[in-house]
């Protein structure tokens, strides 16, 4: 055969992997919400994705987001609430319109259907059945491209419950062969894992974990059969004050903090540099930390994470602190270095003219200060040299009623670290 033979095609066997015929996947494009399809790829026509989240994690709150971003297009979405009257829908859906035309906010309402008779997971593979793929159903001409049922357990359905899963596993089949997407909402236990058995977690092509800290919430992707999943990076998402919806922060990447302190005679404020980063999920975090006594900072991080608002669960973060090597560690550099650490787990920044003298103890209190150093601090901002400019200084109040005031000098008695936390930044209250 010379080169310019066509190739003859090869045979087909019965029943040979040359015999599979390849199904062409149809997707579903977020058009407003483009930062999910980069992170997650196109939605899949057909697909089931399950997105868990403890409360609060506003996993419903994306689920609507996405439900409007396919029905200002005029695609239709079904909602099956099993936590939630139709009304919380409603509100939720209200404020993630706002600055939209009024012809988007008409098409947003209009094609999110809501299911009033709230079928138990028994019942799901009927209705489905009768109302959205028979032709005789009632949402079967609304050519329904997304069916969110939120949540999983919202009827009180354990783990073990085998047999009213598999019915679960046979309403995703019934969709998936209907050309339907499914999202399905799902808790999280005590221990941050999804719930319910494993063999859900099989059952679907797609697994999303949305996780909440005070500062941004991370969405992480546990597994996907239409792309990559990376458990390393997560999408860090912040939420919109007004419209309530999730989009990405500018928080994503790990912002290092410094503080200042005094470390004794004839040194004036010293820099203390401190960076928390996300470790990978299920991991544990490491603290990095030359020169300086890990159990220090181990106990440090134990007391911050006694803050509230502030969650440290699975020391799922990296610290790295620079401490300067011309003095020796010693307790005071406590307060100053939790608020640094503070500051770039926050993502705030750290005022430069602030000054943070003290221990911190497991129970977060701010320890006294010895007479010795109280009286090395007095003489040096005395003196002038080392305290030039205007300073704000947190400390104990038994050393804060012996330190000078005035002259670009304010004192700042703390006895707790959350009264220097919310000195600091105010708006934390």
């Amino acid at each position: 055969m010379s080169e310019l033979d066509p190739i003859p095609f090869p045979p087909r066997p019965h029943g040979s992997l040359a015999a599979v015929k390849k199904v062409r996947q149809d997707t579903i494009t977020l058009w407003h919400n483009q930062w999910l399809s980069d992170f997650l790829g196109d939605m899949i026509q057909g697909g089931s994705y399950l997105l868990g989240g403890a409360p609060g994690s506003r996993k419903s709150g994306l689920a609507m987001q996405i439900a409007l971003d396919l029905a200002r297009r005029d695609e239709c979405v079904l909602f099956i609430p099993t936590e939630e009257p139709p009304t919380r829908l409603l509100d939720r859906a209200g404020p993630m319109m706002s600055g939209w035309s009024a012809k988007d906010i008409i098409a947003g309402y209009a094609n999110c259907c809501v299911v009033r008779e709230n079928p138990s997971i028994d019942q799901l593979p009927g209705y489905l059945t009768r109302q959205v793929i028979s032709p005789d159903g009632l949402f079967h001409n609304r050519n329904i491209k997304l069916v969110i049922l939120d949540s999983v357990q919202g009827q009180g359905l354990p783990a073990t419950a085998t047999r009213r899963y598999e019915r679960l596993f046979e309403a995703i089949r019934l969709l998936s062969a209907a050309r339907i997407t499914t999202l399905l909402i799902n808790h999280v236990t005590k221990r941050n894992e999804l719930a319910g058995p494993r063999t859900l977690e099989h059952a679907v092509d797609a697994v999303l974990l949305l996780r909440k800290t005070p500062a941004a919430r991370l969405l992480f992707c546990l597994k996907n059969r239409f792309g990559p999943a990376d458990l390393r990076e997560p999408m860090v998402l912040g939420l919109d004050p007004i419209t309530l919806r999730l989009n990405p922060s500018p928080l994503g990447k790990a912002m290092v903090a410094a503080s200042h302190t005094y470390l004794g005679v004839g040194t004036g404020a010293t820099q203390i540099q401190a960076g928390v980063s996300l470790a990978t999920l299920g991991s544990r975090g490491r603290v990095m930390a030359p020169g300086l006594p890990k159990e220090e900072i181990q106990q440090l991080v134990g007391s911050i994470a006694q803050l509230p608002g502030i969650d440290l669960d699975d020391v799922d973060f990296t610290i790295n602190c620079r401490f300067p090597s011309t003095r020796a560690y010693r307790g005071s550099v406590g307060l100053a270095m939790a608020m640094a650490l503070l500051g770039s787990y926050l993502q705030k920044p750290v005022p430069a003219n602030y000054l943070y003298i003290g221990e911190v103890d497991l129970g977060r209190n701010v320890c006294p200060l010895d007479d010795q150093f109280v009286n090395q601090l007095v003489n040096d901002i005395g003196v002038g040299t080392y305290f030039s400019g205007g300073w704000r200084i947190f400390v104990h109040p038994s050393a804060a009623v012996s330190l000078p005031r005035g002259d670009g000098i304010e004192v700042v008695p703390c006895e707790r670290l959350e009264q220097a936390l919310y000195a600091t930044w105010p708006e934390l209250r």
